[in-house]
């Protein structure tokens, strides 16, 4: 019967857990103790004559609580053949962090240091300094050979992610300036967020285009469209091959993002929807029972009372559990109730004017701690009621005329009461 009891109990803590830990997801996320802002980010793209990009990048970053180590982001080569950037193309020509020179390492996180790692599905830019409460700037400047590529109309085409769908932080301000060495006849640029002016080149110092965004979230991406002739030696987009490592990582990317996208769904949307749903067939399922029950003629009620009866469960926990809050209020009831079932077991003897109690029936129960349970219970009826610990006769007797008197005096109800109460949270632990 306990370890049933026990059983339910555990499954019952378990499903509530469960619920509340989905529900309170972002909560957890938002309660991190960490927490910084990337207030800017300005882009400098120069095309060479040989179809190579070289970009500067300065990153202006805010950290406002908790201590941090590092800022990265990466340089975004997604799989498909005008955007994928081989990583031998990419060549570092230098990083600072606020102003000074970073020297590369291997990705230990030292102060003024920095490292490009190759080992994430993208190539990831790296910044070691410690930060806390202020604002770090961050720079690097990096070529990419062969960014420029030939499209089957002959013309020269780049597509570069600035800012990736990996980076999660909205940006407070973007700017970005594309810089060419020759003036091209045609040119089309779209700059995936902000407002963009386009210039002459001839008379404008190289500019052909300026972006300025703000609040930018996700991904933010240049594409130009030029006039090939001011170009040299430039690959063909049909002939660029992309490593099967690369496009398989990017698949296994995508089923992810799906999968916890549709849980995310199912959380948001599907619980608050299918859990009254659920209360709902609980209810009807419950109806049908109940009438094939009748319907085979047999009482529902006498069927779960023939049950606890078989595994002599006592009343009390039934009347007190789990609704616990009602024995602070209905005391009274309780002791009542256990005194019913002391009776029921003849521990406790009901007569015309009181209560008979047996010292040799004091043991009947199969567990000790039970019998101490009902000992202890006895010996609050007799310390409350009768102002007699220990009784001389084989039947202690207390009279329904004391229990008046000791109900009706406010100072012992008080005290009986505080004695129930602990009495009915020892009662709780064992059974619970």
């Amino acid at each position: 019967m306990k370890r049933h009891i026990r059983f339910t109990r555990i499954f019952s803590l378990l499903f509530t857990f469960l619920i509340l830990s989905i529900m309170t997801v972002p909560l957890a996320v938002n309660a991190d103790d960490k927490e910084y802002n990337v207030q800017s980010a300005a882009f400098t793209i120069e095309l060479k004559n040989d179809g190579t990009m070289e970009v500067h990048e300065k990153w202006q970053v805010e950290f406002v609580r908790g201590s941090f180590t590092q800022f990265y982001k990466d340089i975004c080569s997604p799989s498909n053949q005008l955007e994928y950037i081989d990583p031998s193309d990419i060549t570092v020509v230098e990083c600072k962090i606020n102003g000074a020179d970073a020297e590369p390492n291997s990705g230990e996180r030292i102060d003024g240091h920095y490292f490009l790692d190759f080992s994430n599905s993208y190539p990831t830019i790296n910044w070691y300094q410690s930060a806390s409460n202020e604002e770090v700037t961050y720079e690097i400047t990096y070529d990419i050979a062969h960014a420029v590529k030939l499209n089957q109309d002959d013309d020269a085409m780049l597509s570069y992610r600035l800012i990736g769908e990996n980076f999660s932080k909205p940006v407070g301000e973007v700017s970005t300036s594309v810089i060419l060495s020759d003036t091209p006849d045609k040119s089309d640029v779209k700059i995936s967020q902000g407002e963009t002016a386009l210039f002459d080149v001839e008379n404008s110092q190289g500019i052909l285009a300026e972006n300025n965004a703000r609040n930018v979230s996700g991904i933010y991406k240049v594409e130009l469209t030029l006039d090939s002739s001011i170009f040299t030696g430039l690959t063909r987009i049909a002939n660029v091959t992309v490593p099967e490592s690369v496009t398989r990582s990017s698949n296994g990317n995508g089923i992810k993002n799906f999968i916890l996208t549709v849980i995310v769904v199912i959380v948001v949307i599907g619980l608050p929807i299918g859990i009254p749903i659920l209360f709902v067939a609980m209810i009807i399922i419950s109806i049908i029972q109940v009438k094939m029950y009748k319907s085979k003629g047999v009482e529902p009620l006498k069927e779960i009372s023939d049950e606890i009866e078989q595994y002599d469960l006592p009343f009390t926990y039934y009347t007190m559990y789990p609704f616990s809050h009602l024995a602070r209020i209905n005391y009274a009831r309780l002791v009542v109730v256990q005194i019913l079932e002391m009776s029921k077991k003849g521990i406790i003897r009901i007569e015309d004017n009181g209560l008979s109690i047996s010292h040799s029936a004091q043991n009947l129960e199969k567990e000790k701690k039970l019998n101490e349970l009902n000992e202890q219970f006895i010996s609050l009826l007799r310390t409350h009621i009768t102002n007699d610990k220990q009784f001389a006769s084989d039947y202690d007797f207390i009279s329904f005329d004391d229990m008046r008197k000791a109900m009706n005096d406010q100072e012992k109800t008080a005290e009986l009461y505080t004695d129930i109460i602990n009495w009915i949270k020892s009662y709780q632990d064992y059974m619970c």
